[in-house]
């Protein structure tokens, strides 16, 4: 099984339009070490 995990931030909404494309479902939102919000991304075969 392969897997994919990418996390950026949240205000980078054309990243996840593109990401949602490629079909990568959001797992979870989160603060990284600066509390600054991200999305954590999952793909998966």
């Amino acid at each position: 099984m392969i897997h994919l995990l990418l996390k950026f931030m949240l205000e980078n909404q054309a990243a996840v339009s593109f990401y949602n494309k490629q079909g990568l479902k959001i797992v979870r939102k989160q603060s990284d070490e600066m509390e600054s919000k991200e999305y954590l991304m999952q793909w998966g075969k």
